[in-house]
């Protein structure tokens, strides 16, 4: 802090003193002068080499960075411009990847390279990085960057012209000697800015220019000078810089002027910039806009750039105005004024005697003046300007199309005959353009021949155009089966047809559909059988062929096949014979033998018969039950069949606590899903009024199926709904106090 203390100080005497009596002395001071916010080139100042800074990567000293600068690191040499990453430590496996890359054209610039930084993000990413720097490895102190920017900052206060004299203080002070390899090592443009802390004190920061617009307050990155904190960027409102004063650009030097009231025809260059500090936010209330460029009025320059030849088209009217041909950039340094551009054309020089008008060319002759303080500077160039027919000629190339292969080898090839000619051809002069087309082969596949058809145009003056290609398919002769499926046929004799014109008299699709493309020629069509599997008992009505069709075209050029199956089955079911309903006592039994044996008829042979008997209904005089009988043949066919009711008489009084029901319930309707007929079935156990009903989903009723008082026993009842629509419905049963609800559903 003492610096700081002391470059304040020196601030408020400075001005009285002889100290910038002298003009500014050599040739670089007006090219550092001229930009107040570049690179204060400090090293130049003191002889320092144009690389020999902190992290220039210049390992070997040359001034020239290349792979022998890669090589001195990796031979061991270790100084300040081999530590490439800022961190104190020198040509490390870091240092030598980043200078690698930086050869290698992977990135752009090396750390230290601020002017080759662009953006804003890049200076401020570059800048935190630098002041991150700790040099552990030769003063072991954490302040020594502290004291490293201070004393940038005092040297830009002193001014430029006047760095001799600061060195020299420095060496008398016993203070580093700006002259050593390790000074001048952040290569900032690092200004002098002098603020209020919010303690009130007058205080130093350093200000470096990040953005674009030294105007603009948020351009620049402020650092704060207090070792304590890390150098931190500071705003408006933080201990640095007090939201409510200041914020002054100090620069102290001396710079010839015209003005007869100046000492020496000098001014002070000093308090460029003035930003206000109100509500921690920075605004301009004033800068000094003759010293904030710094311009020599004698010392402007005005450079012309080159222009290139420039080619017009005749129909531009001939207009050859710099609206057409373009206007060269004229760029001024070292004066705010703008120069002056005008343009004188020569002689015109005919190309073509038969097209005058349309095939000459001339030369303009381009000047930039302007003249400042008596002092007139010009730049002159010379462009040539070629008027002629650059148009090309137009044309719409016939789409894309395809032929047959017999179209194409009936004409011997592609041509303009069958693939089209372009129709709108001209050109701008309606003079004879030529056509012409080259058939390129592309691929081909098991289904056509791709060529490309590149139609070129070509007017008299040699424009030419070539469009993007025609497609042409030459589509490959095509035959080919439609689809048919296995077929099931009933087993009704040993001597079964199985040809295909037998099978299609009996309405069964036996032979595919064959289709033909892109061809006119004719083909035949065969069919070959291979029984693949049979039954050995019953060979006639189990059996399994395979039956390939063969279509060829007649010419060879396509051919196909297609396999089917032909499945020969036993498909009919047993026939069982329906019995009369029979009355038998409690004794007896229930067997086939009472009840009866249905008689069963097969086409072939019955493997097994099943009948149960299934109880639907009992009271207390009598239970009826229904004989349903299972039959099923050798192949698997069968047949069940509810063939027998069976009524059986109880002796009157006598109730069968076997057969009678022992709770009250609803079971599920049979079938769910149904289609026109369900039944429902139920159990009482004592005498009871019984209502059953039918809802839809909204609560409606649709159906009242019971409505009466029924005694004990189980109860099942057909009902009909064909006149419900497809969709959920739900039944309920309430016997006395039971209710149950079950939900069915309606299939149509």
């Amino acid at each position: 802090m003492k610096n700081i203390v002391f470059a304040i100080t020196f601030c408020l005497i400075l001005i009285n003193t002889d100290l910038f009596s002298q003009e500014l002395n050599g040739p670089t001071s007006w090219d550092i002068l001229g930009d107040v916010f570049s690179q204060p080139n400090v090293h130049l100042q003191v002889g320092k080499k144009k690389y020999e800074w902190y992290g220039s990567g210049d390992v070997n000293n040359d001034e020239v960075i290349n792979n022998k600068d890669l090589e001195a690191m990796l031979s061991g040499t270790q100084n300040d411009m081999s530590d490439i990453d800022g961190d104190g430590m020198s040509s490390t496996s870091i240092d030598r990847t980043i200078l690698q890359n930086y050869l290698n054209e992977n990135i752009e610039h090396l750390p230290s390279h601020w002017n080759l930084l662009v953006t804003e993000d890049e200076k401020i990413n570059w800048l935190e990085k630098m002041i991150a720097v700790e040099d552990v490895y030769k003063y072991n102190s954490d302040k020594w960057i502290c004291e490293n920017f201070i004393q940038q900052m005092e040297i830009d206060f002193y001014g430029i012209s006047n760095i001799e004299k600061f060195v020299n203080e420095q060496k008398a002070a016993g203070e580093v000697e700006y002259y050593k390899p390790h000074n001048a090592r952040f290569n900032l443009p690092l200004q002098y800015f002098a603020t209020v802390n919010t303690n009130g004190k007058p205080y130093a920061v350093g200000g470096v220019l990040v953005g674009e617009n030294p105007l603009n307050f948020y351009d620049w990155y402020f650092i704060s000078m207090n070792c304590e904190n890390n150098y931190a960027r500071i705003f408006p409102g933080d201990f640095d810089m007090d939201g409510n004063h200041y914020a002054k650009m100090i620069k102290t030097a001396l710079v010839k002027t015209d003005s007869v009231s100046s000492n020496n025809y000098f001014g002070y260059v000093k308090n460029l910039l003035n930003f206000d500090l109100n509500q921690n936010i920075g605004s301009l209330s004033e800068y000094d806009s003759e010293r904030l460029l710094l311009e020599n009025p004698y010392m402007f320059e005005v450079e012309i750039e080159e222009m290139p030849d420039t080619k017009i088209n005749y129909q531009a009217n001939l207009e050859t105005t710099p609206n057409l041909t373009g206007t060269p950039k004229v760029t001024v340094r070292k004066s705010k004024q703008i120069a002056s551009l005008d343009y004188a054309d020569g002689k015109k020089i005919i190309l073509n005697n038969t097209y005058p008008n349309q095939n000459y060319y001339f030369f303009r002759t381009w000047t930039a003046k302007l003249t400042q303080r008596g002092i007139t500077k010009a730049g002159s160039v010379i462009q040539k300007i070629i008027v002629s027919d650059m148009e090309k000629p137009k044309g719409i190339v016939p789409p894309e199309i395809s032929i047959t292969k017999e179209l194409k080898d009936t004409y011997g090839g592609l041509s303009t005959t069958i693939t089209g000619k372009m129709i709108d051809v001209n050109d701008n002069s309606n003079l004879k353009v030529g056509e012409s087309v080259n058939y390129q082969f592309i691929y081909e596949n098991k289904e056509k021949q791709v060529y490309h058809a590149f139609h070129t145009l070509i007017d008299v003056f040699g424009n030419d155009t070539t469009f993007a290609p025609q497609f042409i398919n030459v589509l490959k002769p095509k035959i080919y089966f439609g689809n048919i499926a296995d077929i099931l046929i009933n087993a009704e004799s040993e001597y079964q047809n199985l040809s295909s014109g037998a099978l299609e008299a009996e309405g069964i699709k036996a032979e595919p559909t064959v289709v033909t493309q892109y061809t006119s020629a004719g083909y035949t069509l065969n069919y070959i059988d291979v029984e693949i599997s049979y039954s050995k008992k019953f060979p006639w009505a189990n059996r399994d062929i395979t039956r390939t069709y063969i279509a060829a075209l007649d010419n060879g050029e396509a051919r196909d096949t297609m396999n089917y199956k032909i499945k020969v089955r036993d498909l009919e079911k047993p026939i069982i014979e329906d019995l009369e309903t029979i009355t038998i006592t409690k004794d007896d039994s229930l067997h086939p033998k009472i009840t009866g044996y249905p008689i069963i008829t097969d086409n072939v042979a019955i493997k097994d018969t099943v009948i149960k008997y299934e109880l639907v209904s009992n009271n207390l005089s009598e239970k009826n039950f229904k004989a349903i009988a299972t039959t099923t043949d050798v192949f698997g066919n069968d047949t069940t069949y509810a063939y027998q009711n069976v009524i059986v008489n109880l002796i009157a009084g006598e109730v069968d606590d076997e057969y009678l029901p022992t709770e009250f319930s609803l079971t599920q309707n049979y079938p769910n899903p149904f289609n026109s007929n369900t039944t429902i079935s139920y159990s009482l156990i004592s005498t009871v009024h019984v209502s059953l009903k039918v809802f839809d989903l909204l609560g409606h009723e649709v159906l009242d199926v019971v409505n009466q008082t029924q005694s004990i026993g189980y109860y099942t009842v057909p009902i009909d709904v064909s006149r419900l629509t497809s969709g959920t419905y739900f039944y309920r049963l309430q016997a006395g106090n039971f209710v149950a609800t079950k939900k069915m559903v309606c299939l149509k």
